[in-house]
């Protein structure tokens, strides 16, 4: 087994993670929907302590993606799914507090592996849990994602917004529904290119 460590390849995933949070807190779906219906509307976006982010995993990229958002003054959890020695941040680990670490967040950023313990972790009970205004980022692994689970939230408004650079299957399929929805922003897998 060998491990890749591209610093390059962190910095962009780091610039991509920090252009998603700033897309979503400043209500980047919303706008493009009124601009569509051609409707001067001013929305003040909540302060950025207030902006609540947990992030799932815990790894060199989220390591520096943690860095960056701290810097703009967010509200940062974090959950992995084993122990690590993480000072002065709101963190848990395991199973059973993988709930509790993200209710009541703004928004959701998966950096998960592809493991057997985070297939499928994250769907419909878990986008409830978040606040009633509330944004999913992936930039992890698309197998950690239940992608039905996904468009139903996105669909019934359960989700406000979603950034999403990974699928289960890759390309996205032309036939996907995904592909449909408004509140949706899909890249191609470019989040962390590696040179």
């Amino acid at each position: 087994i060998i491990k890749l460590y591209d610093p390059d390849l962190s910095n962009q995933m780091a610039e991509y993670a920090l252009m998603s949070v700033l897309m979503c807190k400043r209500k980047y779906f919303q706008y493009s929907k009124n601009m569509k219906n051609k409707i001067w509307n001013q929305i003040t976006p909540l302060a950025n302590k207030d902006f609540k982010i947990t992030i799932l995993g815990y790894g060199n990229i989220a390591k520096l993606v943690i860095k960056k958002l701290q810097y703009f003054g967010f509200n940062i959890k974090v959950w992995s799914n084993s122990k690590r020695n993480l000072k002065n941040i709101d963190y848990s680990f395991g199973k059973n507090k993988f709930h509790e670490s993200i209710k009541g967040s703004s928004c959701l950023i998966s950096l998960l592996p592809d493991t057997k313990l985070s297939k499928d972790l994250i769907g419909l009970r878990e986008f409830k849990l978040l606040n009633k205004e509330s944004y999913f980022i992936n930039i992890g692994r698309g197998n950690t994602v239940n992608q039905k689970e996904l468009l139903y939230a996105l669909k019934n408004s359960i989700l406000t917004g979603s950034i999403i650079d990974v699928f289960k299957k890759e390309p996205l399929g032309i036939n996907s529904q995904l592909w449909e929805l408004k509140n949706l922003l899909i890249t191609p897998h470019i989040a962390g290119i590696t040179n």
